[in-house]
């Protein structure tokens, strides 16, 4: 009779999609590093949180190399103690994944979204708060028995909670946990529908921004399938659909915190395709050929500056910004490169701050080929 096996559920799904995350967070770090050098504390935040998740899913391997996703019947005493191990030490990294996930969106959104500044005591209390959560959440994961060890082998003397105070616990951080997917996916739709900026813009940034109601719902078929951790007489088994939801919602939170980071890369895309279609139109007459830009795209700027340039969001003007706001001429002193709206809100305007000579944002090299001559010269322009 062939022996029940749903192993392979744990490793078609938790490393294809740690395959992904790794990618996008190379990505995300080379952007941040090297592209437009704004790295900063939410990108710090998400190499963490894939951290925790790569260790989450190497011991969850070692757990189904051992027998999770088989009866506890068709496996040996040994199988058994040493699944349920490595099951157990894993689901600390989950949480602490999820949480430096969710904290990178959140400080993602104080960087790019004007509005959200004036929020930031509001934002950083709730991430303290879900961070506190959670960490209780791994204390009762690991301090539920004393030894520990006792919480993967019985034999070890010792004593432990009743199952139940660790199973309830776990349903009030998986409802937080889906709380604040909702919160940070809602969050920046009622931000972007007071800018000033094309429908199909907003629809665009929407989407990325709100990726994490779909996290969301993986918290949330995660919390049902909770209800497994009381029951401990076939726990290699009966574990398998949380092992599988938790793979899903951990990397689906890094994938919704990555893919609004790496807009640059799509910008230098569309920039490059325009390139190349201009080189193609050129080719009868080489000496009109533009010269190829992309390696003059970017030069040095500062974080904040480049956070204007690349994130809409940071710089796009609110609905109700007041366009009276007293600035006449040419000659008017630094406060002409700022904006005030009703609320007294002042923001810097990105062009009006390169054109002051506080930065540079963007640098155009062109090399102009006469026809009377074989010179070049090339020509920058702000």
């Amino acid at each position: 009779m062939a022996v029940e096996d749903r192993s392979y559920l744990i490793l078609a799904i938790s490393w294809p999609l740690c395959s992904i995350c790794i990618v996008l967070v190379s990505l995300r770090i080379w952007v941040r590093t090297r592209l437009i050098p704004s790295f900063g504390w939410d990108d710090a935040s998400i190499t963490l949180a894939l951290l925790c998740g790569i260790i989450n899913s190497i011991l969850i391997t070692i757990s189904a190399h051992h027998g999770t996703g088989r009866h506890a019947s068709a496996l040996t005493e040994s199988q058994v103690l040493q699944s349920t191990k490595f099951n157990w030490l894993s689901q600390g990294f989950h949480v602490m994944s999820t949480n430096w996930g969710k904290v990178s969106v959140g400080l993602f959104l104080l960087r790019i979204i004007h509005k959200a500044k004036r929020h930031a005591p509001v934002m950083y209390g709730g991430l303290a708060f879900m961070t506190v959560v959670n960490a209780v959440c791994v204390y009762t994961i690991y301090g539920q028995c004393t030894p520990t060890a006792r919480l993967w082998d019985s034999s070890i003397e010792g004593k432990c909670w009743d199952p139940v105070v660790q199973r309830d616990y776990a349903f009030f951080q998986g409802s937080i946990s889906a709380f604040s997917d909702l919160v940070l996916a809602v969050y920046p739709l009622f931000t972007i529908s007071r800018l000033q900026m094309a429908l199909r813009l907003k629809i665009g940034l929407g989407i990325l921004l709100s990726l994490g109601i779909i996290a969301m719902t993986a918290a949330i078929i995660k919390t049902i399938n909770l209800s497994c951790l009381s029951a401990r007489a076939d726990y290699p088994w009966v574990t398998v659909d949380l092992v599988v939801w938790i793979a899903i919602e951990q990397y689906l939170i890094i994938i919704a915190a990555c893919i609004p980071t790496l807009t640059p890369l799509v910008n230098i895309g569309i920039i490059c395709g325009r390139l190349r279609g201009d080189n193609s139109s050129s080719n009868a007459n080489p000496a009109s050929r533009p010269l190829n830009l992309t390696k003059h795209l970017f030069s040095p700027i500062t974080s904040a500056q480049a956070d204007e340039v690349m994130y809409p969001l940071a710089w796009a003007r609110s609905g109700s910004t007041n366009r009276n706001s007293g600035r006449a001429g040419s000659d008017s002193d630094s406060s002409s490169s700022s904006s005030s709206t009703h609320d007294g809100d002042r923001r810097e305007d990105p062009v009006a701050v390169a054109r002051e000579g506080r930065g540079i944002l963007l640098t155009t090299e062109i090399c102009v080929v006469s026809e009377y001559g074989r010179g070049t010269s090339p020509v920058r322009d702000l």
